[in-house]
């Protein structure tokens, strides 16, 4: 065996720390190097580069794969710009440390996976950058961006992500677990120019706008900008801005159990065919100048705003018909409001009452013991009201005149009772409920159908009476002979 635990400048080290007060920065197993740049540049595809302390560099262009575990140690650089090649996937895996740049933290572009666990990462710009286009080279190939635990800050955004616009390639991608994006203007954004993104989020914090004043993080940002033409999934996790939670301009938006939030007191809404639109709303859908598909949809969460949900076109009204807005689920504790959509609320508590329009098929709300607004399924509520008004019919009673009498004098109450024990169907919860309404309301019908019967028979009588005086007063005779 050795005596020794690493090597360096021909020198051998029984121990880490005293190679590292001699100069070495990084490892390669027992090998040390007296730079990152010199580590990587030696390490071979298996290889794995071990940082051994702080180290600052300028700008580290890297255009291999590498294998880096920053040991708990900071690089702090210019940039860090993994430059991928178009004929060959770079695999890029950083580790367990922190990475702070005065631009970006890491710059990713063109065939490149980069796969991130457990590094905060810092950019006075952004966080994590996928351009579309470098030195005036556009990629032709998409990038994959996987991050796990972790944050990743910028002073402008967290993350920015664009797609090469190949509908046919690969879409690039950015998905998180566990882990916080933070910008002052975004937490994390796509560009209305580049499509074809897929951004997934799982248990992910995302904060636009006075996130964390210690890094200087500051301004009236927008959690997710989502203005391209790709898909957004968001499974649990909390997204905040100051102006929206999110703002879809474009593309498919599925919110799974998160939480979103716009903090802003004040709601407005201003066209703009280069940016965000909305200030106030939590999820805001705008549609863009691009006149691209939209499609969002909520199944779960807390959405919380001045306005939980806006939905408008502010531009030139000529793609309205592409939008699409579904609300299965969740808590809205703000208003919401749709210029173009209808019958898109199936489920949630709002803490404000619906417009009917906005109710799919077979749902309406109901005011609950919180407070709010519940949005329950009625299609049982209809059925059984239906199945009254087709026991009125068997019984002779039509559904036109019990309403007017209803509405008329009434004397003895009994149109009115069962107009309103119908009425009571429509607000039962639960089957037991419903059929309980159901019962109740065809006694009640029943009852009037009695009296109605009964007040019937008493005016045949009536008139026979009347008929049969009239014919005695003619004859002179008593009638009986005309029977």
């Amino acid at each position: 065996g050795t005596n020794y635990v690493v090597s360096f400048n021909g020198e051998a080290y029984a121990t880490i720390d005293a190679a590292v007060a001699d100069g070495m920065v990084a490892r390669i197993g027992t090998y040390g190097y007296a730079s990152l740049a010199e580590a990587l540049a030696a390490a071979e595809a298996e290889d794995v580069v071990v940082l051994q302390t702080d180290t600052t560099i300028g700008t580290l262009i890297l255009s291999d794969s590498f294998t880096l575990d920053l040991n708990g140690n900071t690089i702090t650089s210019n940039i860090l710009f993994v430059n991928g090649d178009p004929d060959s996937v770079i695999t890029a895996n950083i580790s367990n440390g922190a990475i702070n740049a005065t631009t970006y933290g890491i710059l990713v572009y063109n065939n490149v996976e980069l796969n991130v666990s457990n590094v905060d990462i810092y950019g006075g710009d952004t966080g994590i950058y996928v351009p579309v286009t470098v030195n005036n080279i556009t990629a032709t190939k998409s990038t994959a961006v996987n991050v796990e635990g972790g944050s990743v800050r910028g002073g402008s955004a967290g993350s920015v992500l664009c797609g090469i616009g190949d509908s046919d390639a690969t879409a690039t991608s950015l998905v998180a677990t566990d882990t916080l994006f933070a910008g002052g203007t975004f937490g994390i954004t796509g560009n209305g120019t580049a499509h074809n993104t897929y951004i997934e989020l799982n248990n992910c914090t995302v904060v636009g706008g006075d996130a964390t004043p210690e890094d200087g993080i500051t301004g009236d940002g927008v959690g997710i900008y989502h203005p391209q033409a790709g898909e957004l999934v968001v499974n649990g996790g909390s997204i905040t801005g100051v102006s929206s939670g999110i703002e879809v301009r474009a593309g498919t938006v599925t919110i799974n159990d998160a939480d979103i939030t716009a903090t802003a007191t004040e709601f407005s809404a201003v066209n703009n065919g280069n940016g965000t639109t909305i200030t106030g709303a939590a999820i805001a859908v705008s549609q863009h100048t691009t006149n691209l598909p939209i499609d969002v949809t909520v199944n779960g969460g807390t959405i919380s705003g001045v306005k939980a949900v806006y939905e408008v076109d502010l531009e030139n009204d000529e793609a309205t018909d592409l939008i699409v807005v579904t609300l299965n689920d969740g808590v809205y504790n703000g208003g919401v409001y749709s210029e173009n959509c209808t019958q898109f609320v199936s489920g949630g508590q709002y803490q404000d009452e619906l417009d009917d329009s906005y109710f799919a098929p077979g749902f309406d709300m109901q005011l609950n013991d919180d407070g709010m607004y519940e949005v329950v399924s009625v299609a049982k509520n209809l059925e059984a009201q239906a199945d009254v008004r087709n026991f009125a019919a068997t019984l002779g009673i039509s559904w036109s005149q019990l309403e007017k009498d209803a509405e008329g004098e009434d004397p003895d109450g009994l149109a009115t009772a069962a107009i309103e024990a119908y009425n009571a169907i429509y607000s039962a919860v639960g089957a037991e409920a419903i059929s309980v309404a159901r019962l109740d309301a065809m006694d009640a019908v029943a009852a009037y159908a009695d009296q109605s019967n009964s007040e019937l028979t008493t005016a045949k009588k009536t008139a026979v009476a009347e008929i049969r005086q009239y014919a005695a007063a003619s004859t002179g005779g008593t009638g009986e002979d005309n029977k």
